[in-house]
């Protein structure tokens, strides 16, 4: 570790310059951080709305300069973060901790919190390696249990906007990159029943442990419950359902996490990283694209026909790739509605294992996802046979 101590002083979302940085070399550096892509936000002026992206991108960060120096001569930055690790942007993390941008080595540091125990710090480069197995995943450098940071290559790309109403991208793009990440690890085949019954003792076991503190969160938790039984109930309705295909998953599978230009794409943010059921980050990814939370009915009703349509065409471009033809589980994966609520049963328990936030937040965080699921679930409940119903009581 450096001696030396670099001050890095708070600016704006979050983000934190190291005051030995020189305005050019920040300016050019800023500029060029293509998946800070909040410096090339519209505004409320149509004017300036109006005016070129790079024109745009160019004034955002010449205004965050500016007060990069104002506060570095006035001493007026009410947030100081000082560290033994070199940087240029230093960027303050939700969960603690935060990430160092080193942009003349192309690569990006994340400096663990303090509180953080030594054994978590450890699972967390081991779960990053592991990742890295996967081609898309950013390579690891170098890292430290013992001094609490882990260096991954900094990926200077931008992240796409993806929408139903452009079914074609999001599918070139999306699916391809699925398909890498499906085929990172040789698919496992596990019994149905078995694979089910082990998740939902699983998840009751976490609904049980938590500790709510208002009356809120009780409220929720026993909606919570309900919504489980109901999967519960769905999937007894699929005994005949042999096996379960589990694959590599990255668990967060979204726009943000997604870096591409031209023909080139990467995947960031592997914390989440298991082994989960084929089509988990398929279904991610569509949930998070639909934003359908504000729709009428028959918005509703379209949203669900092009993820079928869509869950179908990717069932049927892996039947065309010859590293799944040869798998004689794929003639498993037709029975999308299995797979979608083995879905919902995976991220209920990824989103209660979430570490740095209280018992509380992460019912608030489920509840938002749970939202979402039962909007999609109340479309056709004839289809769902009375999941719909059942949830909208």
């Amino acid at each position: 570790m450096n001696n030396k101590i670099y001050k890095y002083i708070l600016i704006d979302n979050s983000i934190y310059i190291n005051t030995e940085q020189g305005v050019i070399d920040l300016f050019i550096n800023l500029y060029n951080m293509k998946p800070f892509s909040f410096f090339g936000r519209t505004t409320r002026s149509e004017v300036f709305n109006r005016l070129p992206a790079f024109i745009i991108r160019g004034l955002r960060v010449l205004q965050f300069i500016y007060e990069f120096h104002k506060k570095r001569l006035n001493g007026s930055s009410n947030r100081v973060i000082t560290s033994h690790f070199f940087g240029g942007v230093m960027l303050e993390l939700r969960q603690g901790g935060y990430k160092i941008f080193n942009l003349k080595k192309q690569e990006v540091m994340t400096v663990f919190p303090k509180q953080m125990p030594l054994l978590e710090i450890e699972e967390r480069i081991r779960t990053t390696r592991e990742a890295a197995r996967c081609s898309l995943a950013p390579k690891v450098i170098k890292w430290s249990v013992a001094e609490r940071y882990l260096t991954e290559e900094y990926i200077n790309l931008k992240s796409p906007l993806y929408s139903f109403d452009n079914r074609e991208k999001l599918c070139s793009e999306v699916f391809p990159i699925l398909e890498n990440i499906l085929l990172t690890t040789e698919p496992e085949v596990l019994p149905f029943e078995t694979y089910t019954r082990d998740k939902v003792i699983h998840l009751e076991l976490l609904i049980n442990r938590l500790q709510s503190t208002t009356n809120e969160t009780i409220s929720n938790v026993e909606k919570v419950k309900g919504f489980i039984s109901l999967l519960k109930m769905r999937l007894q309705e699929y005994s005949r359902q042999k096996e379960i295909v589990l694959t590599f998953s990255h668990g967060d599978f979204c726009e943000g996490n997604i870096l591409i230009a031209n023909q080139s794409s990467r995947v960031i943010d592997w914390n989440t990283l298991g082994s989960r059921s084929f089509y988990f980050d398929f279904y991610h990814m569509m949930f998070k694209v639909g934003r359908y939370e504000n729709m009428d009915q028959q918005e509703i009703a379209r949203y669900r026909e092009e993820l079928e349509a869509g869950v179908e065409l990717f069932y049927t471009k892996l039947r065309e790739n010859a590293n799944f033809h040869s798998l004689h589980e794929v003639n498993e994966l037709n029975s999308f509605a299995v797979y979608r609520y083995l879905f919902y049963i995976e991220l209920i328990i990824l989103k209660l294992q979430f570490t740095g936030f209280s018992d509380d937040e992460k019912i608030t965080r489920l509840m938002k996802w749970i939202r979402r699921i039962e909007v999609f679930e109340k479309v056709d409940a004839e289809s769902y046979g009375q999941i719909g119903k059942s949830i909208a009581n």
